[in-house]
């Protein structure tokens, strides 16, 4: 039983590293084309996916870390309340952020007057807006996969 509730959670981590990732290609390209996005366009759609995908990764790896902390806390105290991932999700998010700032910040790595062209990319409230609104989407969705079927069949 032990084996299926750790397939469950990182079955639900990575359906969340995945939302996360959909959620920011989709303020991407909402805030950086001046046409909507979402006109179906085939060359749109096969970039969309590799960002996807590449972002996805991306979030694995910087979310990581506030995700086993918030995971480990939740399991030792019994939280299963959808609003606990929610606000998790919402921290980790910001969380991941700022290690991705401090990891690539001292190098020249990113300079936000590089993402000026952007309405809301252009300030690093901007950004922690969408990193926030991302990590919501996936502390609900982890919530959905890994916690509550465990709630309703605690065995």
């Amino acid at each position: 039983m032990r084996l299926r509730r750790l397939t469950m959670m990182a079955a639900g981590y990575v359906a969340a590293c995945c939302v996360a990732a959909i959620v920011i290609v989709i303020a991407l390209l909402c805030f950086t084309t001046s046409q909507s996005p979402f006109v179906p366009d085939l060359e749109l759609v096969l970039t969309t996916t590799l960002l996807a995908a590449f972002v996805a990764g991306f979030v694995a790896v910087l979310g990581l870390l506030p995700f086993l902390v918030a995971v480990v806390y939740a399991k030792r105290n019994g939280i299963t309340s959808p609003a606990w991932y929610v606000v998790t999700g919402a921290v980790a998010g910001v969380v991941a952020l700022s290690l991705n700032l401090l990891l690539t910040a001292p190098r020249g790595g990113i300079s936000l007057s590089d993402l000026s062209d952007h309405p809301v990319f252009a300030t690093l409230s901007g950004v922690a807006m969408v990193a926030t609104v991302a990590g919501i989407f996936a502390g609900y969705t982890y919530w959905l996969m890994a916690v509550r079927p465990q709630r309703k069949n605690p065995n």
